[in-house]
């Protein structure tokens, strides 16, 4: 993850030639224990009381480089270029929720916790943790003696104002939904008081959108647009829009001898070719990684093997959905039955072979892992179900009920310079002119994008969900206008009804089973029509040591824990 210095984004191909030079590292000392051992394990919650951690889904093998034998001595120094896509609209943590701040902007902060490589979670800047016996009182003691990277000590109120700005802000409401209230007894420990007992409450507070800001800053001047002032291992150098996003290592970071690093940057090359040839160059170390991740097809794997065979290729599941989101706010997208009728008509297995070259997974709506409806029974369904000729059918007949017998015509906001973007809605396209749809492709700027996304300025928009955590809270935002804003526009009864069932019941199968529950309610209320998931890879250069490839886009960006070999 980038640092405070990362915030250098857009990358112009004037910039590519600078950071070449500078990447070999400096020898160091021997490595500083790593986080988890200087860490205090979470209180154990009282008898009776609910299990406190949700229980993540089950962990996928780390799929990274190893990590270091103990003959291998981690070396401090170096620095690390990696490229970007575009630039975020600005760089306020708790109002945007795009990947291309929170990769580069990573190593600015901190959060209370953290997942570590394992995606178990651990502490970081709240060192422990306490849990009511009812379920709804956390207590939290956080580290003392961290500072901002402006000098100014990290307390308790700085922790309140951001989880208060994450409620306000809406981007993240998830993690702020069950909260009732938020007190701080002293300026070491925040208590968080639930409405109801939320099982995936720590796993939103891990969330790597879940940062901490500074109070002082944000009431200074009323929001983080233009300021990047964190906690963590990496300080911004400087951001040029358009460029670049630069941080340097911070030497007063709490998790003493970490980074490794001395610098990172992130160089915006909005063409995807043209960051293949920088990896290629080794102009970049690192290519597939947050925000650029998912570009990696096998075809394209397979170019890198014959002309790298020196690069590392790994496999990683992304925890991206590719699909697509329409307006139900506005006719015809507000009739269920139109939502429906494009629900029916995607072939997704077809779509899985050319989105993805085959190496995607179906699935109803954004649950991973072992909350996702099991796939024998998703294919027994419409819409998923064989021949597609029933399903087909069934589209025309709920369009000409819902008074579109000849079909009708609408749009799909693309992004541009994002080739899996145009590629599925491409696809989508083709497969609604099956029923009479015609879709119209608006390839536009990431900028325009958001814009028109956040004032629901469309018909359709092809959407790339990244689901943020292993623990189906962080889904809902993709289901409900209420908590997820640009990230739906359908306010459905139904769905927060099963919501608040599956979020307050403890036992994980019984947990599991509303949410098999709630992906149902998605395929009748079709708040977003998924092509499916996206599979993917990641390639690094050899002297990148403990890198760890992750599924979430939002999670890992710290890079606190990777060095560079001679």
């Amino acid at each position: 993850m980038p640092t405070r210095e990362l915030i250098t984004l857009t990358g112009c191909l004037a910039a590519l030639g600078l950071f070449l030079a500078g990447c070999a590292p400096a020898a160091a000392p021997a490595p500083a224990p790593g986080r988890q051992a200087s860490q205090s394990p979470a209180a154990a919650p009282p008898k009776g009381a609910p299990t406190p951690e949700p229980r993540p889904l089950t962990p996928k093998p780390a799929t990274g480089a190893p990590s270091p034998s103990p003959k291998t001595v981690a070396q401090h120094g170096g620095h690390l270029p990696l490229p970007s896509p575009s630039d975020p609209p600005n760089l306020d943590i708790h109002a945007l929720g795009v990947a291309t701040l929170f990769a580069p902007i990573g190593g600015v902060y901190n959060g209370l916790l953290q997942y570590d490589q394992s995606d178990k979670i651990v502490a970081d800047l709240a060192e422990r943790w306490e849990l009511s016996p009812d379920g709804k009182v956390y207590t939290f003691h956080l580290r003392k003696s961290v500072k901002w990277h402006d000098g100014k000590p990290f307390t308790s109120a700085d922790a309140k104002i951001s989880l208060e700005r994450i409620d306000q802000l809406v981007t993240l409401k998830f993690v702020t939904e069950a909260i009732d209230k938020i007190e701080t007894p002293d300026e070491n420990t925040l208590r968080v008081t639930l409405k109801y007992p939320q099982m995936g409450f720590l796993a939103s507070l891990a969330h790597g959108r879940t940062l901490m800001g500074p109070k002082h800053v944000i009431e200074a001047k009323g929001d983080l647009r233009r300021d990047a002032i964190g906690t963590g291992p990496f300080k911004l150098k400087e951001y040029v829009t358009g460029v670049s996003f630069s941080g340097v290592k911070n030497s007063d970071y709490f998790m003493k001898g970490l980074p490794y690093l001395d610098s990172v940057t992130y160089y915006i090359i909005r063409d995807a070719a043209t960051r293949l040839a920088a990896f290629r160059a080794g102009r970049v170390k690192i290519y597939g990684h947050p925000p650029a991740n998912g570009e990696l097809t096998p075809s394209v794997v397979e170019a890198i093997k014959k002309t790298m065979p020196q690069a590392i290729v790994r496999p990683y599941a992304t925890q991206q959905a590719i699909g697509l989101l329409p307006n139900t706010t506005k006719a015809p997208w507000s009739d269920v039955r139109v939502r429906r009728a494009a629900f029916l008509a995607v072939d997704r297995d077809k779509g899985l072979d050319v989105v993805m070259e085959g190496v995607g997974s179906l699935g109803i709506s954004t649950f991973v892992g072992e909350w996702a409806l099991p796939k024998d029974e998703m294919v027994k369904m419409p819409g998923f179900r064989k021949p597609k000729d029933q399903d087909i059918a069934e589209a025309k007949r709920l369009l000409v009920e819902a008074g579109y017998p000849k079909g009708f015509s609408s749009s799909v906001l693309v992004r541009a310079a994002q080739p899996v973007y145009e590629k599925a809605a491409t696809f989508l396209r083709d497969q609604l002119a099956n029923i009479d749809v015609d879709l119209k492709l608006e390839v536009i700027d990431y900028a325009i994008y958001t814009d028109r996304r956040g004032k629901l300025s469309f018909d359709t928009m092809l959407v790339l969900n990244n689901v943020p955590l292993p623990d189906p809270d962080a889904s809902l935002r993709y289901l409900s206008w209420r908590v997820g804003r640009q990230f739906s526009t359908l306010d459905d009864e139904r769905t927060h009804e099963l919501f608040l069932k599956q979020t307050q019941t403890a036992d994980t199968q019984e947990r599991k089973k509303v949410v098999w529950d709630l992906q149902q309610r998605v395929a009748e209320s079709v708040p977003h029509i998924l092509l499916g998931w996206i599979d993917s890879f990641i390639a690094y250069w050899p002297e990148v040591k403990n890198y760890t490839a992750t599924g979430g886009v939002f999670m890992h960006n710290k890079l606190e824990d990777i060095w560079l070999a001679k």
